[in-house]
């Protein structure tokens, strides 16, 4: 279940739905908690939608309250999780430059600046539809070439301690976020 299937769910008033999917989506532990709040609210509301103990108007307020915080919600998650994936790259890059030891690494570390560059708009974005696709998916590229085992990115790869493992990480939060922009998945065969 993607973030765009749980707003499809909110905007069908489908919310007792969506909270039950967003528990699928892989949420660090303050967004666990942000839940958990959320489906409170909503248990209280559905209590007095129940009881019959609230005027329909109040209802209403209370449920559209419920649906904007849960919106908010996701667009923060959103967020949380492409700038994570913008942060492990950069960390990449930075770990590539420390510590490779093959004649290629300035090549491939170029590339990489070159992206991180791209990358700092993110820091700006408010909503995922602020982020540019095409900067997402030059790091699926750029990941891409670690599996071709004569890349220059493949043989840097192999000069650095727990490399492949690195990029495997890389490669699963690309995919996470790739889906929200269309873009094309690394198959999980190289994760």
């Amino acid at each position: 279940m993607t973030t765009d299937d749980i707003r499809k769910l909110i905007s069908n008033n489908q919310l007792q739905q969506a909270l039950i999917a967003s528990d699928q989506l892989a949420l660090p532990d303050d967004f666990k908690l942000k839940l958990l709040a959320l489906k409170a609210a909503y248990r209280e509301y559905n209590n007095h939608r129940i009881d019959g103990d609230m005027r329909s108007d109040d209802l209403e307020i209370s449920r559209s309250g419920i649906t904007k915080r849960m919106l908010l919600f996701l667009s923060e998650y959103e967020l949380v999780c492409i700038t994570d994936l913008k942060n492990n790259f950069v960390a990449l890059t930075d770990n590539i430059e420390n510590n490779a030891t093959h004649e290629d690494k300035a090549v491939v570390v170029d590339e990489a600046k070159q992206i991180s560059a791209d990358l700092q708009s993110i820091d700006t974005a408010e909503k995922k539809e602020d982020v540019k696709p095409g900067v997402i998916k030059r790091i699926g590229d750029f990941i891409a070439k670690f599996h071709d085992k004569d890349s220059p990115q493949s043989k840097v790869l192999a000069t650095i301690k727990d490399g492949i493992g690195v990029v495997q990480e890389l490669g699963k939060k690309y995919n996470s976020v790739a889906q929200w922009f269309m873009l094309p998945q690394i198959p999980t065969v190289f994760l």
